[in-house]
């Protein structure tokens, strides 16, 4: 009965001993990734055209195939910064990392004169990126 106790009560420690490390260790990954300008403006690119795209019925955004290999580039830089594919899994769906990005969008949009949540700015907006030849303008059509 003393050992079982014991060896609950080490179960317990353990678990509370490596939880905060783990969640300080996706802290520091989900830092190292917002940090790479290369992968956090990729991922701003993606974050945009789909704004975009969900509120402009005039424009479409890549295929599905196009849309893989965009982000294949991507997850193999954070791959080589060393990030497993559970970390970068749980850097895209953290919500505190979507907040952000979100942010980001809306700021990118606004700053260009147009409003997030308005699909005639928005569709003026990607044309206007489609015109430029930028990166998320190349990776927008029209329907």
């Amino acid at each position: 009965m003393v050992m079982r106790r014991l060896s609950l009560a080490a179960a317990v420690l353990l678990t509370l001993a490596t939880t905060p490390l783990h969640a300080s260790q996706q802290a520091e990954i989900n830092a190292m990734l917002r940090g790479d300008e290369r992968l956090w403006s990729g991922l701003l690119t993606a974050s945009i055209i789909a704004h975009i795209v969900r509120r402009c019925d005039a424009l479409e955004g890549p295929s599905r195939f196009m849309r893989r290999a965009y982000f294949l580039p991507l997850y193999n830089r954070a791959r080589s910064m060393g990030a497993t594919r559970a970390q970068i899994e749980a850097f895209v769906e953290d919500e505190a990392e979507k907040a952000r990005m979100e942010e980001a969008t809306r700021r990118y949009i606004t700053q260009r004169g147009a409003r997030p949540d308005d699909p005639e700015s928005l569709c003026a907006l990607g044309r206007a990126e489609m015109a430029a030849g930028t990166p998320i303008g190349r990776r927008l059509n029209e329907r």
